[in-house]
């Protein structure tokens, strides 16, 4: 067995706006890992849509090649933020095409392996939650949180490379953090390619664009909107479909729904003479649960089936939440999506349903 440290080169997306190849030590789970970002680079994104790849026949090899070689641009407009040496972008203006630099930061991370000779899941994962502490310790003390972790990398999720070095018997008598700071000539090879990622780019396999045009349209025939109120559900979803996390998925759905209902209550009761002034005074007596309970079966008398089981299914999501925050109870993905449903069909609700005229009060405020 030939013990060694193992480098794992990526580039990252974004600025990191650290030093470049300032050592930083991170220990996991009791074993030290070094990092650093050694460059910080500027690459060229091109977007060509007069542009493809196609594979042509050479012999018996089958090469991929560009339909139209990339020139320089004619007819163009240069972009600069301010300065004359921060090229934002050339836009060709004949065809729209444009090219511009994203910011990307060369990441070195170090680390003791057995056996220089396997590379296996292990030593990734532990490659994995060093890049993880890090970037979550960069992003806390920087407030730079246009650098995301990577759990929520959705595109340019960094390609790693790595190198093993076996130890030398002398660096065996020095300490293990000189040992992971000795220079070394470096080769790098890839060793794990998301392939998936550049499926993201392409246009969808399971493509529903009948259904979704009927959406659409049964959506509008409604008369409902569909406004900013609704961001929220899709970040939930998002949590759901992208980020694989569940309880937040149901986090989100819940302050949803509870601001929802929270705006409408409120408005109901303005109508109806109650006084900001007052609300403010009093709105941290009620709690979501006698809002969806007593609160909106007032306002909305009388109440059809359906509607009425739609504030109970919101409740349902709201006794469940309480059991994620109290109790640390644990999410699952049918859950968070019953919880986007219930909140998005109370949003319908509260959206196409005045309050009940049959609740007015006497004139007068209180």
């Amino acid at each position: 067995m030939a013990r060694g440290v193992l480098y794992v080169r990526s580039l990252y997306p974004g600025d990191i706006d650290v030093q470049e190849k300032k050592f930083f030590e991170m220990a996991v789970d009791g074993s030290l890992g070094v990092i650093l970002v050694n460059r910080h680079i500027v690459a060229l994104s091109i977007n060509d849509f007069r542009n493809g790849i196609e594979i042509v026949n050479e012999g018996e090899r089958r090469v991929p090649k560009l339909k139209v070689q990339i020139t320089t641009i004619d007819q163009n407009l240069s972009l600069f933020d301010g300065s004359p040496d921060r090229l934002l972008c050339l836009l060709d203006y004949t065809r729209l095409d444009y090219r511009h630099g994203r910011a990307f930061s060369e990441i070195l991370i170090a680390f003791e392996i057995a056996e220089t000779e396997t590379i296996g899941d292990k030593e990734l994962e532990f490659h994995n939650a060093v890049l993880e502490k890090f970037i979550r310790l960069y992003r806390h003390v920087s407030r730079d949180v246009s650098i995301l972790m990577p759990d929520r990398l959705l595109r340019d999720k960094p390609i790693s490379m790595v190198s093993a070095i076996p130890y030398s018997k002398e660096e065996l008598q020095i300490s293990v953090k000189e040992r992971l700071r000795q220079p070394r000539a470096l080769q790098f090879g890839v060793k794990r390619l998301d392939f998936t990622e550049f499926a993201k780019y392409l246009p969808k396999t399971n493509s529903e664009p009948e259904a979704n045009t009927l959406a659409i349209e049964a959506r509008l025939s409604t008369g409902l909107p569909c406004d900013e109120s609704y961001d929220g559900l899709l970040r939930a979803f998002e949590e759901l479909a992208v980020n694989e996390n569940p309880k937040w998925a149901l986090l989100d759905a819940f302050m949803v729904l509870e601001l929802a209902a929270a705006r409408f209550i409120n408005e109901a009761k303005i109508a109806k003479g109650v006084s900001k002034k007052k609300l403010e005074e009093f709105h941290r007596d009620i709690g979501i649960s006698y809002m969806l309970n007593v609160d909106l079966p007032l306002f909305l008398f009388p109440l059809s089936e359906k509607e009425r089981q739609t504030i109970q299914e919101a409740d349902a999501v709201r006794r469940t939440r309480n059991k994620v925050v109290h109790a640390g109870g644990v999410v699952s993905k049918e859950e968070a999506l019953h919880a986007i449903n219930a909140a998005s069909n109370l949003l319908d609700l509260l959206k196409s349903r005045p309050a009940s005229p049959e609740t007015n009060s006497a004139s007068g405020g209180l």
